[in-house]
């Protein structure tokens, strides 16, 4: 099962085990981070593949946790969408468990004005046109309330639509192609 490895700019590790729920194999520093860039990425073939890349203004390494446990499932007003948070986790999470991969949390650059800079440098998985992620990636529905309640029934219905999603990717397919 893949892991997903927190690396802040002094290169110390915190590396987290992504099951059913989350260690952390160390007392992570609060005080470290501060706003600013982060990115979500994986390795493959001696290249890092970028999941996501976000900003904060107040703290990279909350957000990131964030996004990690899935905190916020829905939090447009009328709950047709998913959250950011939990589709850059959900994400992470099947990358970690279907494909045995490691993913990694970087704080990148201490001015989170920059976000652009990186995104035009590098697109991600999760973001291709801007710096929201796609919409896709966030299952909107046409009922207003559907994504509410957290139950396991949507839960599951939005994992397996995501999986489908990133199923298609081409870094993806080569990587399960690579796999057979």
């Amino acid at each position: 099962m893949g892991n997903i490895l927190f690396l802040p700019k002094d290169m110390t590790k915190y590396l987290i085990k992504y099951d059913s729920y989350i260690n952390y194999d160390k007392v992570i520093h609060s005080t470290f981070f501060g706003p600013g860039i982060y990115e979500w990425y994986f390795k493959f073939n001696n290249q890092n593949i970028p999941i996501y890349i976000g900003k904060s203004n107040k703290d990279t390494l909350i957000r990131a946790t964030s996004e990690a446990f899935r905190i916020t499932f829905s939090s447009d007003s009328e709950y047709r969408q998913l959250d950011t948070d939990y589709v850059v986790g959900t994400v992470i999470k099947i990358l970690s468990i279907d494909y045995d991969l490691v993913c990694y949390w970087e704080h990148i650059d201490n001015d989170s004005s920059k976000e652009r800079e990186y995104l035009d440098a590098t697109r991600s998985i999760l973001q291709t046109n801007n710096t929201n992620i796609d919409s896709k990636w966030k299952l909107k529905k046409s009922i207003e309330n559907y994504w509410q309640r957290r139950t396991f029934n949507k839960i599951e219905e939005s994992e397996r639509e995501i999986k489908d999603i990133l199923s298609r990717n081409s870094i993806i397919k080569r990587i399960t192609a690579q796999n057979k």
